[in-house]
């Protein structure tokens, strides 16, 4: 996998599709176990908003992989 940076143009599966969008941020913050972890925030355009969408994903290598998560 290429290296992830803020700026990245990106893709990913999801229930509603093949997602395509932006690396806004990247940090650091506990998840629900208590384990510390990369956060990647990330916006995308929905056709059904009318404003750009912003979503946070967890950045661990697994769920990545789930997520078929690629910087294009």
């Amino acid at each position: 996998m290429k290296k992830i940076e803020v700026g990245n143009k990106v893709e990913w599966a999801s229930a509603a599709g093949v997602i395509k969008g932006w690396v806004l941020g990247i940090y650091l913050n506990n998840n629900a176990e208590g384990v510390l972890v990369p956060w990647i925030r990330v916006g995308y355009r929905d056709p059904r908003a009318p404003l750009p969408v912003n979503t946070v994903l967890c950045g661990t290598d697994s769920y990545l992989k789930m997520m078929k998560f690629r910087v294009l």
